[in-house]
């Protein structure tokens, strides 16, 4: 008989996402989401500093660019 042994940890992902939507027809345009493990005991100020570093990455992919045929 052998014996079989289970590691795990527990974390959360936190999902950020922004829609970017056309106004005049509110019909989304474009949509960016980024994606973190969250830190449970994490300050006001490093949350607040992680949500704009996530912000500013997500918007690294707006606008599209449109792909060579």
């Amino acid at each position: 008989m052998g014996t079989t042994t289970i590691n795990y940890d527990d974390y959360t992902d936190g999902t950020l996402f922004i829609n970017v939507v056309d106004k005049s027809t509110d019909k989304l345009i474009w949509q960016g989401r980024g994606t973190k493990t969250l830190e449970e005991n994490a300050s006001p100020q490093k949350t607040d500093s992680n949500i704009a570093y996530a912000v500013k990455t997500i918007f690294t992919n707006y606008p599209v660019k449109p792909t060579a045929k």
